[in-house]
């Protein structure tokens, strides 16, 4: 049985365009919502589902002198953005025709993109987030408040919480990564990694030879079991999912409430892209203004296809 055979569902659709699998995956880096479950009893407050859960929580953390709630960077409030935003598509069953409506410009990507930067917008407004400061912070310069204890609440993935030697392992309160809050409940971010080959590669066959070996399963297991994320073969377990941390982020995750963070089919790319015009509305830039940046790139990006 080969590594393409073991595959989980859902890296291999989300690597896959025209029925052929481009790339081949060892991991997948999942991101949710980082709680300190402490500071949230200590208010009364419990894990927030929805969106509308989160802004109570803020809003009661912000009354009750909490000056920042929601501790941000500027590369990942996006999963927001897109959690909130493709919730529905993942459960769809005709996700192929949604993506075919995105394509052919049937479908505006503001449709599935206003929801999340709306709910950004408030989170800045009502000063949740310091959008100044997160405009300005590269990747876990975030980390310091949330630890001390400034802010309940951060963006991360798994692996930064139980990788070896991470940035998020140094911690002393009750601490859980939990799905982003959606209409539907809690919702994983995922997005595989791994390497693409050329077809027309001078060392193909050693290539091949060599993906097999990163790709077995052992292989898979350590590299997973370092890092901490979570393997891309349904025959792979490690110790991190069993962690209390991620328990019942992983629970998300083996029920499907998982959105993917790319989708090679779609003519937009979608990370890179909402990443880039959430920095715009950190920035300053009204929320209709980036709909209409995000309808502009899906055009070019449809143009471009054709």
């Amino acid at each position: 049985m080969t590594l393409a055979d073991q595959l989980l569902p859902a890296v291999r659709s989300s690597l896959t365009v025209d029925g052929k699998l481009v790339a081949f995956p060892w991991e997948y880096v999942a991101y949710g919502l980082i709680v300190n479950n402490d500071i949230l009893k200590e208010h009364d407050l419990e894990m927030p589902d929805t969106p509308e859960e989160f802004l109570a929580c803020c809003e009661k953390l912000k009354a009750d002198g909490m000056e920042t709630p929601m501790a941000a960077n500027r590369w990942w409030l996006e999963c927001f953005v897109l959690t909130q935003g493709f919730a529905d598509f993942y459960q769809s069953d005709d996700t192929d025709q949604l993506i075919a409506d995105l394509n052919d410009g049937t479908t505006k990507m503001s449709e599935y993109m206003r929801p999340g930067f709306e709910f950004l917008k408030t989170c800045i407004d009502n000063g949740y987030i310091n959008a100044e400061q997160a405009l300005e912070y590269e990747a876990f310069m975030e980390r310091d408040a949330f630890l001390g204890g400034e802010s309940a609440f951060m963006v991360s993935f798994t692996g930064a919480v139980t990788g070896e030697g991470r940035k998020l392992n140094n911690y002393d309160f009750d601490l859980h990564v939990t799905g982003l809050p959606t209409d539907n409940g809690q919702v994983a971010l995922v997005n595989a990694t791994g390497m693409i080959v050329p077809a027309d590669d001078a060392h193909l066959d050693d290539t091949k030879r060599a993906i097999s070996a990163l790709g077995s399963a052992e292989s898979v297991r350590r590299y997973c079991e370092r890092g901490g994320n979570f393997p891309s073969r349904s025959d792979v377990t490690t110790t991190m999912e069993s962690k209390p941390a991620v328990a019942d982020f992983v629970d998300d995750i083996d029920a499907g409430r998982t959105v993917s963070s790319t989708n090679p089919s779609i003519n937009m790319e979608l990370w890179g892209n909402t990443c880039e015009v959430v920095r715009d509305l950190l920035g300053g830039q009204s929320v209709d203004e980036c709909m209409d940046t995000i309808d502009q790139l899906q055009a070019d990006a449809n143009a471009a296809a054709k």
